[in-house]
């Protein structure tokens, strides 16, 4: 049966019985994946119900929606992006979740949760639970990240809201694309190293399959009002994977050693053959120009995180200054581009970056995340 062979199926157990939470952190691809986790479960309970009628549900799945409040200094319309203060919105409703700030499009105003209940038939059947979770994040958002506090799997992404030449400089966020990685990465690495029971994934961008020269989309002035999606390889000699990916690899290479040598006593040769892991060494205190963590709780003089994270810099780094204590985190690659590039799978013709539902693709996809991070889910 389709249910016993389904990815997306065991990667659940697996995370229930971890009692563990995924989070899937980014755009509206994100929001797609974490959609597609939801429907494959849900598809499995159907057809399980159908197959098999009177029986023990196979899987339970419910959703809920955890509202988000911020309250941050007030600042002008430029300053949301920049600095994290809330822009003016006249009648409050930013500070009522009720929509996104202006100037904030896409910014997080609630947490999208599904949980997967099973019945452990080896232990009386106690029931266990796993939580997927989506975080709207249309760049890099340091505000966000306290609300990931107990994500156990944190799986992110920037791109598409980030220009595709030049400096690639984000729609919302108004920084380079390189310096938001590098931020997210030093974030990340340093969200593995906190705590036991973590792990960081780096999903790799989606293929676009725009009609022009790279696929990427450049505007609708420079599509055809009749455009369809296009194959992004027209002469059959491009290798890349996009301009976004290529910009992941030059931020780990920066601030990453190479997976092939360095880490090659701290993973296993399966995970070294089935995944790539990056294992970084970063200054969360550091002083840097790019908006970090610790950059941001600065900026905003929120004086209970930064005490809270000088003492465990402290901790680590014992005599050292907490701007130079390094920290060194584990950072897996879940690299999906060539399961999507196919034209066909797109939603409409009009748009060639999100895709249909189809729940082959998403098990396909799902099944790489499996191998990626098993290994570590097994040491929970």
């Amino acid at each position: 049966y389709y249910f016993d062979q389904s990815p997306t199926l065991r990667l659940a157990k697996q995370l229930a019985y971890a009692n563990a939470t995924i989070c899937f952190s980014g755009d509206s691809i994100d929001y797609q994946i974490y959609k597609a986790f939801h429907n494959n479960l849900r598809r499995i309970e159907q057809i399980y119900q159908r197959v098999f009628p009177g029986r023990d549900k196979i899987v339970s799945v419910v959703t809920r929606e955890i509202r988000v409040h911020h309250a941050t200094k007030p600042g002008n319309v430029n300053d949301w992006f920049l600095h994290g203060r809330r822009p003016p919105d006249g009648d409050n409703s930013f500070l009522t979740a009720i929509r996104p700030p202006p100037g904030g499009y896409g910014s997080i105003y609630s947490i999208l949760e599904t949980k997967a209940h099973f019945r452990d038939q080896n232990s009386n059947g106690t029931l266990r639970r796993a939580r997927i979770r989506y975080y709207m994040s249309y760049g890099w958002s340091p505000w966000n990240v306290d609300f990931m506090e107990d994500c156990n799997v944190n799986i992110m992404n920037l791109g598409l809201h980030y220009k595709p030449y030049g400096d690639h400089m984000g729609k919302e966020t108004r920084n380079p694309l390189m310096e938001d990685m590098f931020a997210a990465i030093t974030y990340l690495s340093n969200f593995t190293s906190s705590q036991k029971r973590r792990i960081a994934v780096w999903r790799s961008a989606l293929p676009q399959h725009f009609d022009t020269h790279d696929g990427h989309f450049h505007g609708w002035g420079n599509l055809a009002k009749d455009h369809t999606c296009s194959d992004i390889d027209k002469k059959g000699t491009n290798t890349t994977r996009q301009i976004y990916n290529q910009v992941y690899d030059e931020a780990f290479s920066k601030l990453c050693p190479s997976s092939d040598q360095k880490v090659k006593d701290e993973i296993t040769q399966q995970q070294a053959c089935s995944s790539s892991m990056h294992v970084c060494s970063v200054k969360p205190a550091g002083e840097v120009d790019y908006q970090t963590i610790h950059k941001f709780w600065r900026d905003n003089n929120c004086t209970e995180h930064i005490e809270r994270e000088r003492l465990r810099l402290f901790n680590l780094g014992s005599e050292k200054e907490q701007k130079n204590v390094v920290v060194k985190g584990t950072i897996m690659r879940w690299n999906v581009f060539d399961i999507f590039d196919v034209r066909l799978w797109h939603t409409r013709n009009k748009d060639c970056s999100h895709y249909c539902y189809i729940a082959p693709l998403f098990e396909t996809a799902f099944e790489r995340l499996e191998i990626l991070i098993s290994p570590l889910l097994a040491t929970f």
